[in-house]
């Protein structure tokens, strides 16, 4: 129960702290605690309660997994809390694997760490009217039929312009539409 007790103090410290958040998220115009802000609060509250806690990625049959074990260093050897998240390597362009698993160790470590030290941040709750909101904001131009008739008829500069500019955020085409077009762009490339 002691250890229990030392993160109590923690939780309440960092919930009592006046921390700005650093991370801003352009797209949807929130403020979020980066990882390197979390990893920060919760060592230099650890620290004053003499726990010492270590982050592990590990896969099992079920799959990939993030295990936080926190340690009572004023406490008897092997006493630890243990903490498990399950998480995985996510597909990031322009990377090699060694970075989608550093990528994969540092959000899966940021939201157990979060998690077992109860640190909240509305702006990842999509359902918040503010996210809500923004979202209402977007607003989608979808390929008609019409424009996609016409495209299908064009050359290879009418049907890449087509699938470039209906691959934003603000303009989208049906999937069966884009297969067909990439389709008819391969015949006469």
């Amino acid at each position: 129960m002691k250890t229990l007790k030392k993160i109590q103090n923690v939780i309440t410290r960092i919930k009592e702290s006046d921390v700005k958040k650093l991370g801003h998220n352009d797209f949807s115009g929130y403020d979020y605690f980066t990882p390197e802000q979390i990893e920060s609060m919760v060592s230099e509250e650890c620290l004053k309660e003499k726990l010492f806690y270590k982050f592990d990625l590990n896969r099992n049959e079920l799959g990939i997994y993030g295990k936080l074990s926190v340690y009572d260093l004023e406490g008897e050897d092997g006493n630890e809390i243990i903490y498990l998240m399950a998480s995985d390597i996510p597909s990031i362009k322009a990377t090699n694997i060694a970075q989608q698993l550093g990528g994969a160790m540092t959000y899966t470590k940021r939201y157990l760490l979060m998690n077992t030290f109860n640190i909240t941040d509305n702006n990842l709750d999509h359902d918040t009217t503010q996210n809500t909101q923004k979202r209402e904001e977007i607003k989608i131009t979808w390929l008609t039929s019409d424009n996609f008739e016409a495209a299908m008829r064009s050359d290879v500069k009418g049907i890449s312009a087509t699938l470039e500019k209906y691959s934003t955020q603000t303009h989208k085409m049906k999937r069966d539409f884009k297969s067909k077009l990439e389709e008819q762009l391969n015949k006469i490339i």
